[in-house]
């Protein structure tokens, strides 16, 4: 369906953006709650309940809810099947590298090395480090830098 296909990438990019950044830009919070009245009456549902939760009672609250979402529209059509199973089949960029401090601290993890992806969360199309050692300095991302956000 073609308001799935544009949910999906949304929603994935979200995802992408809150593990790097924490939070959600308000501009994809209000292009996603566009893309809810044309979406399937349970998915545009939770879009709304998504929104409502991030902007009125808590910012960034509704990760399991857009997680829902992106369920849903996945399920939805055999031609998003199709792309999901290529892009899983694709190896997945692991961009992070330990940083001197990380090195400092743990002697076996050396300045410049990529960090395993035993020690990263596996994203849609890349590996994530906790925020906490990308805000911590812990380790860096070697592809491109970290844009400065309002969050």
């Amino acid at each position: 369906m073609i308001k799935n296909n544009e949910i999906k990438p949304l929603i994935n990019e979200m995802l992408d953006y809150y593990r790097m950044n924490g939070c959600f830009t308000p501009e994809r919070l209000d292009e996603l709650l566009m893309l809810a009245d044309f979406a399937d009456e349970e998915v545009g549902k939770l879009i709304n309940k998504f929104h409502y939760i991030n902007t009125k009672i808590a910012d960034n609250g509704g990760i399991p809810m857009l997680k829902k979402v992106l369920e849903m529209v996945s399920e939805t059509s055999v031609k998003d099947c199709e792309v999901d199973n290529y892009a899983s089949n694709n190896l997945k960029a692991n961009p992070w590298v330990w940083s001197e401090l990380a090195e400092s601290l743990k002697p076996d993890r050396k300045t410049g090395e990529t960090v395993p992806t035993g020690y990263l969360f596996e994203g849609y199309s890349e590996y994530y480090p906790y925020s906490s050692w990308v805000h911590n300095g812990y380790v860096k991302h070697i592809d491109q830098q970290k844009e400065k956000t309002e969050c």
